[in-house]
């Protein structure tokens, strides 16, 4: 039996983009996952796509909010995660196929809290130039690597012990860069971590972008 994994994905006007982020999901080489959509109060078509995937595959739970933003949107959805590992997704962007499979090996294997892979963009490179798999093997030398720069603020490129997940929310007075917010205090609760050099999140930059 492998562990259920919860993915968190809030959503805000995203119907472009969210067929694809959605597919994205479903195509993953591990698939015993639940996918926690959360609607921030979308005023497009975003949340008709939702509901149109979700009646051909039971994986899929919709949650719907008025537009208090994603770190609401975040809490919200780690509520009601049942899993036993979190990982996070934006609306706009893409898992390689084996997200989910690598870091959960990778957690698995070297008996880590928290597993992080690099960062495909828009060019088909990978954002950090990572060449080998880093441990991290306790508390102290995880937020050594932090403080260094070698641990990067995004909050979807990592899959989570669910417990840690649940014992830092998400800074709800900050809605913007909230990802620096939150990630140095979860760091401060991880005791063993693996960082992965291939890139398995495909983080799509275009204008509409919050960045």
């Amino acid at each position: 039996m492998t562990d259920l994994i919860s993915i968190i994905l809030p959503f805000y006007n995203c119907d472009q983009w969210l067929t694809d982020t959605i597919k994205s999901v479903q195509k993953q080489t591990y698939s015993n996952f639940e996918l926690i959509c959360v609607d921030d109060g979308s005023t497009d078509h975003s949340l008709e796509i939702i509901k149109r995937i979700m009646a051909s595959d039971h994986r899929i739970k919709l949650i719907c909010e008025e537009n208090l933003g994603v770190c609401y949107a975040r809490n919200n959805g780690v509520s009601y995660a049942r899993g036993s590992y979190i990982a996070f997704l934006d609306g706009d962007d893409l898992y390689a196929p084996d997200f989910l499979q690598a870091n959960y090996d990778a957690i698995k294997k070297y008996k880590a809290d928290v597993s992080m892979v690099n960062i495909i963009q828009n060019d088909g490179t990978n954002e950090f130039l990572w060449r080998d798999i880093k441990v991290m093997g306790n508390n102290t030398e995880v937020f050594n690597e932090y403080a260094e720069g070698n641990i990067c603020n995004r909050v979807w490129n990592k899959l989570y012990r669910s417990e840690l997940v649940k014992k830092v929310p998400f800074p709800e007075d900050h809605q913007h860069v909230e990802d620096a917010q939150w990630t140095p205090r979860i760091m401060e609760e991880v005791n063993r971590m693996v960082r992965i050099p291939k890139g398995y999140y495909h983080y799509i930059l275009h204008q509409e972008s919050l960045t």
